[in-house]
């Protein structure tokens, strides 16, 4: 997240629904807005220029593939979190979302106030769900493990942590250089201290990790 603010994208269908949540949204002195886009494609050109705290994702947004599009969008953008729009959102649905990467959801029918602390709340604490009505059964699917449960954890930096996701993921040494705009040997050394904080022999290993910890989950 930015020292001065927080940086959002807004991905939506309506030109209407952008138009109204950009106004809304900025008229607080902590977030902005920094693109928009109606659909998948233009979203995933957006993001290829910028990288962005958190994005506002339409769950119906066009040419939209889902899950699909939430790994591609984690591809794009690594380090961004996503907060789905909608009206509302099927528990099973959102379980096998929060395995994509999305990190909440937001009603569309909210008020000003709950979008700001949604905002808020998903870029610090990494994950949102509502306190009413039935979002609020979300909780469990999309709040983190707790610290206290990672007291165990080895250290992993952010990068690492984003690195040993996309291998997870099964990408490329090469597509996740590109990702992140490292070099393949770089990826190559993160990818080994990975293995050595770990104490993994092979990538099932890390794998193993990363799932124990809460990193990934199954699809």
């Amino acid at each position: 997240m930015h020292s001065t603010s927080i940086t959002v994208v807004i991905a939506d269908e309506f030109d209407i629904f952008r138009v109204g949540l950009r106004a809304a949204i900025q008229r607080t002195a902590d977030i902005r807005i920094v693109g928009e886009s109606n659909s998948e494609p233009e979203l995933l050109s957006l993001l290829g220029g910028l990288q962005p705290d958190l994005i506002l994702l339409d769950l119906d947004l066009p040419m939209s593939r889902g899950f699909d599009t939430l790994l591609q969008i984690r591809q794009a953008a690594p380090y961004a979190k996503v907060l789905l729009l909608g009206y509302s959102l099927d528990p099973l649905l959102a379980e096998k979302l929060s395995k994509a990467g999305a990190n909440g959801f937001l009603s569309r029918s909210s008020e000003l106030a709950e979008v700001e602390s949604a905002i808020r709340m998903v870029v610090s604490q990494g994950y949102f769900f509502s306190e009413s009505g039935d979002e609020k059964e979300l909780e469990s699917v999309f709040r983190p493990i707790p610290v206290s449960a990672l007291r165990a954890q080895p250290s992993l930096t952010e990068k690492e942590v984003a690195v040993l996701r996309l291998i997870c993921q099964e990408h490329s040494t090469r597509d996740i250089a590109s990702s992140l705009s490292l070099s393949p040997r770089t990826i190559e050394s993160i990818r080994d201290r990975i293995r050595i904080k770990t104490g993994s022999r092979n990538l099932a290993g890390m794998a193993l990790f990363a799932l124990k910890y809460g990193l990934i989950r199954l699809g």
